[in-house]
């Protein structure tokens, strides 16, 4: 996984398009990512 914690985002889709945010934390064996201050979890 290349995201790591408190890497800076930016989700290229979906309803939070174009919002940025810090990693939080990540779960690689479900490629998962939190993002402060977005009420989602992406997958990639």
């Amino acid at each position: 996984m290349r995201i790591r914690t408190d890497d800076q985002v930016q989700v290229i889709s979906g309803k939070e398009k174009g919002k940025q945010g810090k990693v939080l934390r990540t779960n690689p064996t479900r490629q998962t990512v939190y993002v402060e201050n977005l009420n989602m979890i992406k997958r990639h």
